[in-house]
Order: C-alpha cells, then structure tokens, then sequence
C-alpha cells in the first residue's frame, strides 16, 4: 500500500480517488480558510454527479467563525440526522491539516494532530469513488494513504468540464433541502455554552457561493 498526494487543488474540486475506500484508508489535507466567515466543505462522494447529486456517505463542513464541525450523509435523496462537534481548532487565516480514516462502523476524523473524533455510518465505504471540496478555502496538498489500488495521481474532474481541463471551471448545482438536526459530540472539553441566538446557521445550499437560493428551513439544536 502506498500514497497519492494532488498538490494544489483549485476550489471547487472533484477528485476521483484511487481505488474503493476500506477500512485502514486514510485522506490527509493541508488548507486554510481565507475569506472572512469562509468554511471548507468536503463530500465523500459514491460519484462524480452533483446535480443530481450522487450518493455522500460523508459530509463534513468546518466552520471557524462558530468553532464547529457539522457530520451528515446523503442517500437515496435525503440528508441523514445531522451532527455538529464544536471546539474545533481550525481558525481563520491558519494553516490547518485534516486526517479522514475509515473503520469498520465510520469515518475517524483528526484535526492538527488532536484526538480523533469519530462519525458512524452504515453507508457502504467501498462505493465511495470521488471526493469534492468547495468554500473559502485554499488547499496545499490532499494525500490518499493506504490504498491498495494506486494508479497515477488523480486528475481533476468537473461534471461538464474535460477531464484534463487546465482550469477547471465551477458548474453551478442545488443542493437539496437540508433540515438542521441531531445531536452533539465534541473536540475537548466542552464549553459552558454550545450555541447562542447570535450563531449563524448553516445551509448547504450556499456550497457554490452567495448566489445559490437557500433552500428549505434550517433547526439549529438547542
């Protein structure tokens, strides 16, 4: 087993990854959030399609101006119950890195080396085939460890781009209404208040920018 790594993505970025997802896989990103109350969105995708959209046994979306971390998966055209882990340690204008690793009941995610945070999922790992980025975000390095299947460095590819496209262009898509629900694990200790009125909620809708209609009603747990 051996590593790919794809230096430099350009946001938003489709990637196809270099073979099925099992337990022991792991994706190592290096980034930084840029823009003023920007985030980073990560889909682990079962296809390249994002409109309709495929299939995302995970979703993850880092939000530095809450300090939080928001778990989902989509199937079958419906978001699952939501998770929000807050204390996350990705701040603004930092460089951070990401540690994303299967096991056999989910995803284990490490943020800058801290212990890990755990997500389960009953969705199947081994159809997971791409995985997408999109927000405000700069990206220096994705690297895929513990693959077993290691072709050439994945390329970039962009629904209704050409795979080798030198820059690659975005391609406007809805996101399905996404209802804010679930429960809430933590990075840490956690703080004498998790959420205040002040809070902005989050909708996926805004994946391609302020210029996507929000869609559908947001809850944010208390």
């Amino acid at each position: 087993m051996t590593s790919n790594q794809v230096l430099a993505p350009t946001l938003p970025f489709m990637g196809q990854l270099p073979g099925p997802m099992v337990p022991g896989c792991r994706i190592r990103l290096k980034a930084k959030i840029n823009r003023p109350n920007g985030d980073l969105r990560l889909h682990l995708q079962s296809g390249a399609s994002l409109n309709p959209m495929d299939n995302v046994p995970l979703h993850l979306t880092f939000l530095p101006a809450t300090r939080e971390v928001i778990w989902n998966s989509y199937a079958a055209g419906r978001w699952g119950q939501e998770v929000r882990t807050p204390n996350s340690p990705i701040n603004f204008e930092e460089d951070f890195e990401l540690a994303l690793s299967a096991h056999p009941q989910g995803f284990n995610l490490e943020i800058n080396n801290e212990p890990p945070t755990s997500f389960n999922n009953q969705s199947p790992q081994d159809r997971i085939t791409h995985i997408f980025l999109t927000g405000g975000a700069v990206v220096q390095s994705i690297t895929y460890d513990n693959w077993s299947v290691t072709p050439s460095i994945p390329k970039e590819i962009m629904p209704s781009a050409p795979a080798f496209a030198p820059s690659p262009v975005p391609v406007p898509f809805q996101i399905p209404a996404w209802p804010h629900t679930g429960h809430v694990q933590f990075f840490g200790p956690p703080p004498p208040m998790l959420y205040s009125p002040q809070q902005p909620a989050f909708n996926p809708a805004m994946m391609m920018g302020p210029q996507q209609p929000l869609l559908g009603e947001v809850y944010v747990l208390n």
